[in-house]
C-alpha cells in the first residue's frame, strides 16, 4: 500500500505541474512569448516560496535527464557544416565575447561581491553564457536567422555551447582552494576529457552508424527511437564513469552524430523525450526563484540584475565592434546576448554541490545564490520583450537588409532543398515514375524516405533526399515544406499520410497536397483536413479497366472519353468542382471528333518541295494542321517550325478530316 501511495503522489505531482504549465503556456502564447517562461512561472507558483506544493528534490532527477537530452539535441544541431558557414568572424566574436564578459564579471564579483579571485573567475565564466533557446527562438520567429546580425549571433551562441564541456570538466577543480596539486588535477581532468572525446568520437563515427544502419533497415520506428535514448544515456554514463559530467557525454554524442545521415530523424525522435523532461528542468528553475527574497531585497536584486545585464550587453557590443562590424549589428548582438543561459543555471548548481569543502566559499555563495538565480530568471523574462521591441523599432531597416542577406547567402551556399520544389514522400514505384516525369520536365524535387538503402542510392545519383519520418515537423521543415509548391504523399499508409498532410497545411497552407487512398471511406476525412487532391486507387483502377476494354473493342476515342467522363461524375464527391452536363455530353476530346492523323510523303517534284512550312501555307490551302516532320532518309522527327524547309522524301504528320487530308495529299503529289 505504501508503494501505491508513493506512485499516486508522483502522478498527482506531474499532473499538477503539466496542468498549470499548460494554462500558463496558453496565456503566454497569446502574447507570442516563449513557452519555457510558462514553466518557470509554474515553478514559481508551485514552489516553496509561493504555494509550497512542489520541491526541487521531487523532480531533480527528471530535470537532470531533461538537461541530458537538451545537450544531446544541442550537439546534434552544432554540425561541422554550420561551423564552416560561419567563417572566422563569428567564432572569433564568440571567443572575444566570452573572454571580455568573464573578465568583467570576475572583476565585479571580486570587488563588489567580495568573491575570492578563483571563485569569482568560475562564477563569472558561468554567467558569461547566454540562452541559445531564447535567442534562436526569437530570431526564427522574426525570420532573422539569415540576416547579418542573426548569423553573427548564431556563431557566438555556438562558441558558447562548445565552451560548456570544458567548464563542466573544470568546475570540480576550480571550486577548491588553489594549491600545488591544483595544476596536476587540472591537467589530469583535461587529459581525461581529451581521451573521452577521442573515444566518444570514434564510437559515434565508427560504431554507432553501423548499429543505426541495422536498426533503420528494420523500419521499426519504436526500436530506432529506443536505440537513440540508449545512445544518449549510454554516452552520459560513460563520461560519468570517467569522472566527468553526464551532460558532457550527451553533448559530445550529439556533436559526433551531427553529420550522420540519421541526424534529422534523431532530432525528431528525441524531441518528445526532451520536451517532457526539459519542462521539469524549467519548472525546477522556477522552484528556486525566491519571491520573498525579491520582495525583501528588491533593490539588491534589481541592482545586481541591472549590472549583470549591462556588463553582458556592453561586452558583447564591444567584442563585435572590435571586429569592425557595423554599429547596428553590434547593438543587436549586445541586446540579444545580455541574458544568462539555462546552462549557467546547471553549472551554478554543480558549483554549489562541489564547494562543501570550503565553508567560507559555501557561506558566501549561499548568500549570493538567491540574488544570482533571481537575476538569471529576470534576465530570461526580459529577453523576448527587449528583442521584440528592438525588432519593431528597426523593422523597415531589417527587411531591406534581410533581402540583401538572403541574396548573398543564396549565391554563396547551396541550399539544402531548392525553392518552389515538389516534395515526394516515399519512393516506391509510384514515386519513381513521378520523379522521372519531373526530371524530364526540369522540375526540382526532394525525396523523403525511411528506407536507408534507397536514400543512399538516391544520394549517390545526386538526388536531394532526406532520411526520416515525413510526419515529423522537423523532417518536413528540413525538406523545405515552407518553400514547396506541391507535397505528393505516395506511400499507402493512410494514417501517416493524414497526419503529414495536416501538419504540412499548418506550416504552409499554400502547398498543394496530394494523397493516395485505397478506400472510399477515407476520402471525406482527407478533404476535411485540407488535402487538395486525392488519388483514389479503386476508382482509378476501374477507369483503367474501362479504357482498356473500350480500346480492345475498338470503340472511338470520343465515345470512350464520354463514358469515362460520365463515370467520373458518378464519383463527383472525389472532386472539388463537379463535372457539368456539358462536359458529360461533349467530353474532353469532342473537338477532335472526325479528326484523323496521317503520315504523308513529300513526293519528288511536288510543288511544296523547297518551300518552308510558312511559305507552303498548308493550313490556309487545305485546313490540315502539321504536327511534325520526319526528315528524309535520316528519319529524324522534328517539330513543325514555320521556317523549316520541305524536302523530297520528307514525311509530314498532319491532323485533319478525311477530305482535308486528301487535299494535302494532292498538293504533295508530283
Amino acid at each position: 500500500m505504501e508503494h501505491s501511495a508513493l506512485d499516486a503522489s508522483v502522478l498527482v505531482l506531474l499532473a499538477l505541474i503539466f496542468s498549470i504549465g499548460a494554462i500558463f503556456a496558453y496565456i503566454l502564447q497569446r502574447f507570442h512569448l516563449p513557452t519555457f517562461l510558462a514553466f518557470i512561472l509554474t515553478g514559481i507558483l508551485l514552489g516553496p516560496n509561493a504555494l509550497n506544493l512542489v520541491h526541487v528534490q521531487e523532480i531533480q532527477t527528471m530535470a537532470q535527464v531533461g538537461i541530458i537530452f537538451l545537450l544531446f539535441i544541442v550537439g546534434l544541431d552544432l554540425s561541422v557544416d554550420k561551423l564552416r558557414q560561419l567563417r572566422y568572424q563569428a567564432p572569433l566574436a564568440g571567443l572575444m565575447q566570452l573572454g571580455l564578459t568573464a573578465l568583467a564579471l570576475t572583476l565585479a564579483l571580486h570587488f563588489l561581491g567580495k568573491f575570492p579571485w578563483q571563485l569569482a573567475f568560475l562564477v563569472g565564466s558561468i554567467l558569461s553564457l547566454s540562452s541559445t533557446a531564447i535567442v534562436l527562438k526569437s530570431l526564427e520567429e522574426h525570420r532573422e536567422t539569415d540576416s547579418d546580425h542573426g548569423r553573427l549571433i548564431l556563431g557566438v551562441l555556438i562558441i558558447q555551447d562548445l565552451s560548456i564541456i570544458p567548464l563542466m570538466a573544470l568546475v570540480p577543480s576550480l571550486t577548491q582552494p588553489f594549491t600545488s596539486e591544483t595544476t596536476t588535477q587540472l591537467a589530469w581532468i583535461t587529459f581525461k576529457a581529451l581521451i573521452f572525446g577521442a573515444i566518444a568520437v570514434t564510437i559515434s563515427l565508427k560504431v554507432v552508424p553501423v548499429f543505426l544502419d541495422r536498426l533503420a533497415s528494420t523500419n521499426k520506428k519504436e526500436v530506432f527511437t529506443l536505440a537513440l535514448v540508449c545512445i544518449g544515456l549510454g554516452m552520459a554514463l560513460l563520461t560519468h564513469q570517467m569522472g566527468l559530467s553526464y551532460e558532457a557525454g550527451a553533448f559530445v554524442a550529439g556533436l559526433a552524430l551531427s553529420r550522420s545521415l540519421f541526424c534529422r530523424q534523431v532530432i525528431a525522435d528525441s524531441k518528445a523525450f526532451r520536451d517532457v523532461f526539459i519542462t521539469l528542468f524549467f519548472v525546477s528553475m522556477g522552484l528556486l526563484f525566491d519571491v520573498r527574497f525579491l520582495l525583501q531585497n528588491g533593490w539588491l536584486v534589481l541592482g545586481a540584475t541591472t549590472l549583470l545585464i549591462l556588463l553582458k550587453a556592453v561586452c558583447a557590443y564591444t567584442a563585435v565592434r572590435v571586429l569592425r562590424f557595423p554599429h547596428r549589428t553590434a547593438l543587436w548582438a549586445g541586446l540579444s546576448l545580455f541574458q544568462v543561459g539555462e546552462f549557467s543555471f546547471v553549472l551554478l548548481g554543480r558549483t554549489l554541490d562541489t564547494i562543501s569543502q570550503v565553508p567560507s566559499w559555501q557561506e558566501l555563495l549561499g548568500f549570493w545564490n538567491p540574488i544570482i538565480i533571481d537575476a538569471i530568471i529576470i534576465s530570461m523574462f526580459l529577453t523576448p520583450l527587449v528583442l521584440r521591441l528592438i525588432h519593431s523599432l528597426s523593422s523597415p531597416y531589417l527587411k531591406a537588409r534581410l533581402r540583401r542577406a538572403k541574396t548573398t547567402i543564396e549565391s554563396e551556399e547551396q541550399a539544402t532543398s531548392p525553392l518552389d520544389h515538389v516534395i515526394i514522400a516515399g519512393y516506391g514505384p509510384i514515386a519513381r515514375n513521378l520523379a522521372t516525369a519531373l526530371e524530364e520536365q526540369g522540375i526540382s524535387y526532394v525525396v523523403v524516405e525511411t528506407n536507408l538503402k534507397t536514400v543512399r542510392k538516391l544520394k549517390a545519383r545526386g538526388i536531394t533526399c532526406v532520411y526520416g519520418d515525413i510526419s515529423r515537423r522537423e523532417i518536413l521543415e528540413f525538406a523545405g515544406i515552407e518553400q514547396s509548391t506541391i507535397l505528393a504523399i505516395t506511400f499507402p499508409d493512410i494514417r501517416t499520410a493524414e497526419s503529414t498532410a495536416q501538419l504540412a497545411k499548418q506550416i504552409n497552407p499554400k502547398t498543394y497536397c496530394m494523397v493516395r487512398s485505397r478506400y472510399r471511406a477515407d476520402i471525406d476525412r482527407l478533404h476535411r483536413i485540407g488535402v487538395d487532391s486525392i488519388i483514389y486507387e479503386e476508382f482509378e483502377t476501374s477507369i483503367s479497366f474501362i479504357f482498356n476494354i473500350m480500346n480492345h473493342l475498338h470503340y472511338p476515342v470520343l465515345e470512350t472519353d464520354r463514358l469515362i467522363t460520365r463515370v467520373r461524375q458518378l464519383e463527383n464527391n472525389l472532386h472539388r468542382a463537379p463535372v457539368t452536363r456539358e462536359h458529360t455530353i461533349f467530353g474532353r476530346f469532342s473537338l477532335l471528333e472526325g479528326t484523323q492523323i496521317r503520315w504523308l510523303l513529300v513526293a519528288t517534284g511536288s510543288e511544296l518541295a523547297g518551300k518552308s512550312l510558312k511559305e507552303a501555307k498548308i493550313r490556309q490551302k487545305t485546313g490540315v494542321n502539321v504536327i511534325a516532320l520526319v526528315q528524309g532518309q535520316e528519319k529524324v522527327q522534328v517539330a513543325a517550325d514555320p521556317d523549316l524547309i520541305l524536302r523530297a522524301e520528307d514525311i509530314l504528320v498532319g491532323a485533319g478530316t478525311l477530305s482535308q487530308l486528301q487535299a494535302l495529299e494532292n498538293l504533295l503529289s508530283p
